[in-house]
């Protein structure tokens, strides 16, 4: 109504400006009106009266009903062509806008509605006729009425709204049969703003059905497989007609990156493709448009009926026709199925897989998820789908992308990967449990070939070690010997006289780690072993070969060695007495008869070693001890003087002894004669 009240201010305003060349009349009746028969303003006052307005021609322009209260209930509009006959007549209610317009001379409705009707090719323009116009409050044409110059009635067209005013129907009716001859039924999509139009003859039979947008075009064309912002390796096209075209094309504009448009390409739909239906076609583009290039797909087109058919567009379609190039990083050696990848451009699909050379039927494949997809670049991950591997297995891996085209990758491969999962066993062989020893090399023994080892060894008894525990660990490399020696002296130093635990553990090429490997109770021992030799001393004349000796710690091995020196000849010496059993433990040991000792030479004169190995393999050995001699026959007197029966005045003796001796008596006993009361005589 505002829109409408509108118009008439306008209207108003216009007469106002152009007040000059109007000339006004007033009238108290419609007869006074008719008859010309007009009355003085001032005669009009709290009377109902009309208010005529004429133009220079003094044709009618503006007719106004006024009530006894001063107030417009009617406004008739007259307009004139430029031959000063009447052409229009509006009428306007105080309640209303517009209420009813007149249209004199054949205006187009009528010709559209004869034509159709009547089956008329053309039609004689008489412009005496005339069309009355009817229309609602909100100024919308609810009937056409045609008239002939005669003011009969042959025809109308009527027009049915809804509650928000949109247009349902249209409906045409000749007159006075009232017979329906055409009809359309209107349907407002609210989601689309289109407006489907359906239009029947006068038997009810359906002659159109198609599709208008707000803008006036004809909705037909339907793209059906294409959205924005897709890529495509290809020229095909998929769409839709919902009704018949007289032509129709799909041009490509190349789209620069400030979005303007700085090529374009065409294909013009065949004659086949202009019917209603569902059509798949390929354009043949393929070599004309450019690789990696943007574009954006426009149909233009009209319909059957005439009408410019709706633009539909798909826009930021790349044409992509290059395979993308994958990178793929996989460790030689690998015990979780752990890739790294790199990729020319975004992918919309990844396969992974993993082939075992020995058997290249055994495939484990794996789907990329859509967090996979994006973990290009970002180092080494596990893919969410990773099914397992076999253990100790070597595979050749591949991986294969997908871009947002369709396009293809060649394979990206990496070859003999071994995937293992058992860790490695190591065993020490050296030192062994319980063992002394004097060095700090250890051995030992492998599996497979190692990524990297370590051994910790720690103080468990013996001599406090205020360092221990100690650590050595090997950087990553490759043991690949079975057989592996470390001195460990390059590294630390063990405190002399400790017991230790020694701890070994590896890591193979995989990264599996090894179960630890210990050796308990190794006592590391430097020192030599203090042997003393107690008996016999030096210069000491023996009759056996019981010795004495103390040995500060156990020996692994020990002997006596009896070498000689002097005297009666030994053919056997030196005389070697290992020890064993008891003679070999730690402490004294008095007046022991060896197990393994030999019979000397009587008259030898010896010096006598004690050496001795402990545990940790250091020798030991005692300061020597020499002139021994060894002596089990008695002493022998000769040349004994003076002889038996012999008569003295003297007490002289001589004699001759086989061996020098200790100490010896001269006994002079009583046999004969004059009594000796004080013998004997010891000398």
């Amino acid at each position: 109504m505002k829109r409408a009240l509108s118009v008439l201010s306008i209207l108003l305003i216009t007469l106002i400006v152009s007040a000059s060349t109007l000339t006004t009349s007033y009238y108290l009746t419609e007869l006074d009106f008719i008859s010309n028969q007009p009355v003085p303003e001032s005669a009009t006052r709290f009377k109902a009266h009309i208010i005529a307005n004429y133009n220079d021609n003094n044709n009618l322009i503006k007719k106004q009903s006024v009530d006894q209260k001063g107030v417009i209930i009617q406004t008739e509009l007259y307009e004139y062509d430029s031959t000063n006959a009447l052409k229009i007549k509006d009428i306007y209610l105080s309640v209303k806008p517009l209420a009813q317009r007149v249209l004199y001379g054949l205006e187009t409705k009528t010709v559209e509605y004869i034509e159709y009707v009547y089956g008329l090719d053309t039609v004689k323009n008489w412009m005496d006729r005339f069309s009355i116009l009817d229309y609602n409050d909100l100024s919308q044409l609810t009937n056409h009425a045609f008239y002939d110059v005669n003011a009969f009635q042959y025809g109308n067209a009527r027009f049915e709204y809804d509650s928000l005013g949109r247009l349902l129907k249209e409906e045409w009716i000749k007159q006075p049969s009232g017979k329906t001859m055409r009809w359309w039924d209107y349907f407002f999509d609210s989601f689309t703003q289109d407006k489907r139009i359906m239009e029947f003859d006068s038997n009810g039979v359906l002659v159109q059905d198609f599709r208008v947008n707000p803008d006036g075009t004809e909705s037909i064309f339907w793209f059906t497989d294409l959205e924005d912002s897709v890529f495509v390796n290809h020229t095909n096209l998929s769409f839709m007609n919902e009704s018949f075209l007289q032509w129709g094309k799909v041009v490509w504009y190349k789209v620069d990156n400030a979005g303007v448009y700085v090529d374009s390409v065409e294909y013009i739909l065949s004659k086949r493709l202009l019917k209603k239906g569902k059509y798949e076609t390929n354009m043949g583009l393929d070599s004309i448009l450019i690789d990696s290039a943007m574009y954006d797909l426009v149909f233009k087109g009209k319909s059957k009926n005439g009408n410019d058919a709706s633009e539909r567009k798909v826009l930021g379609v790349t044409f992509d026709i290059s395979s993308p190039i994958m990178d793929l990083s996989v460790k030689s050696f690998i015990n979780e199925a752990k890739i790294s990848f790199d990729q020319s451009e975004l992918l919309t699909a990844i396969r992974l897989d993993w082939i075992a050379i020995h058997d290249t039927a055994a495939i484990v494949t794996v789907e990329f998820d859509s967090t996979d997809l994006l973990m290009f670049g970002s180092g080494s991950f596990k893919p969410a789908n990773q099914s397992d591997l076999k253990d100790s297995v070597f595979y050749r891996v591949q991986i294969v992308g997908t871009d947002r085209s369709g396009n293809i990758s060649l394979p990206a491969i990496i070859d003999s990967v071994m995937f293992d999962i058992s860790p490695p066993v190591v065993e020490l062989t050296s030192p062994n449990n319980s063992e002394f020893r004097n060095y700090t090399t250890v051995t030992f023994d492998q599996n497979e070939p190692l990524q990297s080892w370590g051994i910790l060894i720690k103080s468990i008894a013996g001599k406090p070690d205020i360092n221990a525990p100690y650590l050595f660990e090997t950087d990553s490399s490759l043991f690949d010997e079975m057989f592996i020696e470390k001195d460990l002296a390059e590294e630390f130093l063990l405190n002399d006289g400790t017991m230790y635990r020694f701890e070994l553990s590896a890591i193979d090429r995989t990264g599996n780690v090894s179960n630890v490997f210990t050796v308990d109770s190794v006592t590391y021992d430097i020192s030599s072993p203090l042997l003393t030799t107690i008996y016999p001393a030096a210069g000491v004349d023996i009759n056996m070969t019981t010795v004495s000796y103390s040995i500060n710690e156990p020996l692994r091995a020990g002997e006596f060695r009896w070498e000689q020196t002097e005297g009666t000849m030994d053919s056997s010496a030196p005389q070697i007495i290992p020890l064993i059993r008891e003679e070999l433990r730690g402490g004294d040991h008095i007046q022991v008869q060896l197990v393994n000792q030999l019979e000397l030479t009587d008259g030898s004169l010896y010096t006598l070693l004690f050496v001795g190995q402990d545990f940790a393999g250091n020798d030991g050995i005692s300061p020597p001890t020499t002139n021994i001699l060894f002596d089990v026959a008695p002493p022998k007197f000769s040349n004994i003087l003076p002889i038996s029966g012999s008569a003295l005045n003297y007490q002289h003796v001589s004699y001759t002894l086989s061996e020098k001796i200790e100490k010896g008596s001269i006994t002079w006993n009583w046999t004969g004669g004059v009594k000796d009361a004080v013998a004997p005589h010891i000398v």
